[in-house]
């Protein structure tokens, strides 16, 4: 009896396997939204409450020195003074911006035809609210339209194309070959789009680092668009020379970074590993197809399981190789020694693939390298130094105040304590504040920022030529081991002299003295006993360095252990006789 109700169970598995992957996806998600909640309710709810309480205490303490002003009043005053804010008109005195003029009325119908929608402007008029509903309602389907046959045209350019030719030059399995392009493109676009924009944005926009521009790149391109942070919309706005322009710009970002954006996500749809995942979900759609469709789908299966070195100790049928297979395989390494092969292995498919222990060991250096990548992106956002001094005026010789200075590389914080020639806090951005300054404290800051560039930069070439490595063997020349071992030794003596050089710029140098008083309101001050500590964004240098020699050292592994493995074919023809040798 418990024998037939558990093959019942099975049949009954196995006639409903996709609904049953569809319910569990289902479930998934849903376990995936609450996980989330439960965690932005940890983190944002004391931060909630804490503003609560001191937007309270201002308050109480506005009316308590302006005792002409009712409670009434001042509620009252607040509540237009938020409904114009939420409108994105400001009661501020000096702000002097329209959010109506052309080139932000053209920033505002990118945001609405994109679905990204900031809410920082907002029609007032119900003129503008009924035009909004038809404009959109005609143009969303328009933009998808367009969007779609875009990137269907780069596509084929920057997708389809590569991998077409690749499969044939190096007969190489195209959804290995695929998923390698798709990583890729994805770490490339990461570069051009999140990366560098942030950067960008952090030097504009005073008020944010650069985690906060990530943050808005990346809600941006994904067309979330919450709204809290928008370019030209902060307090350093006054800043920006010529704000139209900078509008235009973001306008003109914001269109190509979606365009490519799409291109990733449609490249990582069309990854065969993919359409085999979303078949899971959705079988009986696939069995319903013509007979004739169906030997064309296993056809396809069956040809890439051919291709996949995994599969050599099964014992297929020879496939007669085609021309450019077989030119491919005259391309091989001439210095590798010749053993003879039979079988399956003598396929042109199989001939140039690499081995599975120098996919596993090039696949985990771009692992580890692009590790060292998220440390090094994320330190460059976060404090590296802090510094507490004494101050006093120039006139007076009794040191009765306190100033702590947190440096991060782009944007630093100076908090008094007890020292009245400073604000309570001063916010300020690093490389200009430096600019200002001058002498060999910009040169030193600026070089270090850009020696970090640059381990960026050789990181990211190494990853690329570590997964070219992963699916092909280019060796003697530098799109091999060679150029991992230059790209990544350069990233970690680049990243040890960055350490250098910024700790030599905070602790030898007058610099926390000269910022302490280019930051002291235009007055006198005397500033003694700096003590220097060097924070979290300092030390994550430390496991980039050594990521990036793990990077090369699990390279070294594998070239020692085929240099080895050579030698030892070599060595029975060395020892042997020199009779036998004649003979």
């Amino acid at each position: 009896m418990a024998l037939g109700c558990a093959e019942r169970c099975a049949l009954f598995t196995q006639r409903h396997q996709s609904a049953l992957n569809f319910a569990l996806l289902v479930v998934g998600y849903i376990l995936y939204l609450l996980i989330g909640a439960g965690i932005f309710s940890a983190i944002e709810l004391p931060y909630e409450q804490e503003l609560r309480l001191e937007l309270e205490a201002a308050r109480r303490d506005f009316l308590s020195n302006n005792t002409c002003v009712s409670d009434a009043r001042l509620e009252e005053l607040l509540v237009r003074a938020l409904v114009a804010s939420n409108y994105g008109v400001s009661v501020l005195g000096n702000d002097t911006k329209h959010n109506w003029d052309f080139v932000s009325s053209l920033f505002f119908t990118s945001t609405v035809l994109t679905t990204t929608g900031y809410g920082h402007t907002v029609p007032l008029s119900d003129e503008g609210k009924a035009f909004c509903i038809f404009y959109s309602l005609c143009g969303i389907p328009v933009t998808l339209f367009f969007l779609s046959v875009v990137v269907q045209r780069i596509m084929v350019l920057v997708s389809r194309r590569p991998v077409a030719y690749f499969h044939r030059r190096w007969a190489v399995s195209k959804s290995k070959l695929a998923a390698v392009h798709a990583t890729c493109l994805g770490v490339v676009m990461a570069l051009l789009l999140l990366i560098i924009p942030a950067w960008i944005f952090s030097s504009l926009e005073k008020d944010w680092d650069f985690l906060e521009s990530l943050y808005f790149c990346f809600i941006s391109l994904t067309t979330i668009g919450l709204g809290d942070y928008v370019p030209g919309e902060t307090h350093s706005r006054e800043d920006i020379q010529h704000p139209q322009l900078y509008r235009l710009a973001i306008t003109i970002y914001l269109l190509l970074g979606l365009v490519c954006v799409l291109v990733v996500l449609e490249t990582c749809c069309e990854l065969p590993q993919m359409k085999r995942l979303r078949q899971r979900f959705y079988r009986e759609t696939v069995r319903e197809l013509d007979s004739e469709t169906t030997n064309i789908i296993d056809r396809d299966h069956m040809s890439d399981q051919l291709t996949d070195p995994s599969d050599q100790m099964h014992h297929h049928p020879p496939v007669i190789p085609s021309v450019s297979q077989q030119a491919a395989s005259l391309r091989q390494d001439r210095s590798t020694p010749y053993t003879p092969v039979s079988g399956p292995a003598c396929n042109g498919n199989t001939a140039i693939m690499p081995s599975t222990k120098k996919t596993l060991h090039f696949t985990s250096s771009a692992l580890a390298t692009s590790a060292s990548v998220g440390l090094l992106g994320f330190c460059m956002s976060t404090h590296w130094a802090k510094t507490t001094v004494i101050c006093a005026s120039g006139e007076s010789s009794f040191f009765n105040g306190s100033a702590t200075l947190n440096l991060d590389l782009f944007a630093g914080v100076l908090e008094r304590s007890f020292c009245p020639f400073f604000l309570p806090e001063a916010r300020f951005q690093v490389i200009p504040t430096l600019a200002n300054i001058g002498g060999v404290n910009i040169v030193l800051h600026a070089l270090a920022v850009l020696l970090l560039v640059l381990c960026l930069l050789f990181s990211a070439l190494s990853i690329l030529i570590s997964l070219y490595n992963s699916v092909s063997n280019p060796y003697e020349t530098y799109m091999g081991p060679i150029g991992i071992y230059v790209c990544s030794s350069l990233s970690a003596c680049l990243s040890f002299l960055v350490l250098i050089l910024f700790v030599v710029n905070v602790q030898a140098t007058d610099l926390t003295e000269k910022l302490v008083k280019n930051l002291a309101n235009e007055l006198e001050v005397k500033v003694r006993d700096e003590s220097s500590q060097m924070q979290f964004g300092y030390y994550l240098v430390i496991p980039y360095t050594v990521l990036s020699l793990v990077a090369i050292l699990l390279i070294y592994l594998y070239d020692h252990a085929a240099y080895t493995q050579r030698k030892e074919q070599q060595r029975p023809t060395e020892d042997a006789p020199k009779e036998i040798m004649m003979y």
